[in-house]
């Protein structure tokens, strides 16, 4: 048997300035997510913009399919490499308590 991971909660909350947008298209999941959370850090970032960075179409254009992680990756201009290296619950629960 396994065994079970239990992380106690903290009595206070904390709320992130994020609102996430309905995909105009119905294969576009990955524009939406990555133009919600720029915009919640700050950005203005369309999903029509999200999407052709990571297609590379023309502006203006892009197909409504679904994109592969190298095309998500380059829409985000991040990768792993630029966290170096997986991280953590604790480094995820330490920069929304630092408001980032």
């Amino acid at each position: 048997m396994g065994t079970a991971t239990t992380i106690a909660a903290t009595a206070a909350t904390k709320q992130l300035n994020y609102t996430q947008q309905a995909q105009q298209y119905n294969q576009w999941c990955r524009a939406a997510d990555g133009s919600s959370i720029e915009r919640s850090r700050g950005g203005t970032a369309t999903q029509a913009q999200f999407c052709t960075a990571g297609k590379g179409t023309s502006a203006g254009y892009c197909p409504n399919q679904p994109a592969q992680i190298p095309e998500i990756v380059r829409g985000t201009g991040f990768s792993a490499q630029n966290a170096g290296g997986p991280t953590g619950f604790t480094s995820v629960v330490s920069q929304i308590d630092a408001g980032l």
